[in-house]
């Protein structure tokens, strides 16, 4: 485990609590497996290898200090090129959010909004758009925008991204909330704070439901899946399809109850987050693995 500290700022109503300074653990494999869930970016990457090989840059950029136990720059991300540290900066300001989602927000799915428009040939009255959109554990939708900075909290790079963020002003006919984070390092330690401006009328308005959701959000992990040599693994009394990628040492895989997912089901909090060895189960039944499981006979399937 690793700590990173977050602020959270100008949360109001029923999410006002949430505001103030926190310490979130995330281990390595919470740090990969948000890397990969963040899916993919539109439909014209769909035979994409989603985050998994965004893994080992993630990696490049932060690491572990010994001495405070927190996420501080890799010496790698220090010394890159500024083409490509941009690169990683846009990086770890996507995985933050994912993290932010899981460890503080109770969002277990985002989805690409580019995905969306991809998919319904939706165009924006604006060319301001956020990156995610995404509902937590009792159902309230959130719209997300990630930013990320290789130095020190950016405040007019916050302002823009609230402007992202208020972008869609109704999600399946309800206001959510709109949510800006920014990674950021002081004193080469990963700092992340997060805003929630208000919503402004008259904007996008996305025209989906939980089901399709996620449908769209699942999709993509199976098609990735089914296209790389998937087999069948049992752990834990659940039923996965896997494939393994040789080039990073990861095996993805995915939870076979969201194959017979339909509408008048409730999946969103039928899998437990579980962590163990160089294992990960999210808690949207994904399941990420240092290692090659697929190599692996059944009877060692614990």
């Amino acid at each position: 485990m690793a700590l990173i500290k977050v602020e959270l700022n100008n949360f109001t109503g029923l999410k006002a609590h949430l505001n103030g300074k926190k310490v979130i653990d995330v281990s390595k494999l919470e740090l990969i497996y948000a890397t990969v869930t963040l899916g993919i970016h539109s439909i014209r990457y769909w035979n994409y290898n989603l985050g998994i090989s965004n893994v080992p840059r993630i990696l490049k950029t932060i690491k572990k200090d010994r001495l405070s136990g927190e996420y501080m720059k890799h010496d790698v991300y220090k010394n890159c090129e500024s083409t490509f540290k941009k690169e990683l900066s846009y990086l770890h300001g996507m995985v933050s959010a994912k993290l932010i989602s899981m460890k503080v927000l109770g969002i277990n799915k985002i989805l690409h909004y580019q995905l969306y428009k991809d998919v319904y040939h939706v165009i924006n009255p604006t060319r301001k758009e956020p990156d995610y959109i995404g509902y937590d554990n009792n159902g309230y939708w959130y719209v997300i925008e990630a930013k990320g900075t290789a130095e020190g909290k950016d405040t007019s790079t916050i302002a823009y991204g609230k402007v992202q963020a208020q972008s869609v002003s109704s999600i399946g006919g309800t206001v959510p909330t709109a949510v800006v984070t920014q990674s950021y390092f002081d004193d080469d330690l990963l700092n992340i704070v997060v805003e929630d401006p208000t919503p402004k009328e008259n904007q996008s308005q996305v025209d989906i439901d939980y089901y399709k959701f996620d449908s769209y959000y699942y999709e993509q992990f199976y098609h990735y899946i089914i296209s790389n040599k998937p087999k069948e693994f049992r752990h834990l009394g659940g039923n996965y399809l896997v494939s393994y990628d040789i080039e990073t040492d990861i095996t993805i895989g995915l939870n076979t109850k969201v194959l017979n997912f339909h509408p008048d089901k409730e999946l969103s909090n039928s899998f437990e987050s579980i962590e163990r060895d160089n294992l990960y189960i999210g808690s949207d039944g994904i399941m990420i693995s240092i290692g090659d499981l697929t190599k692996l006979k059944e009877e060692e399937n614990k």
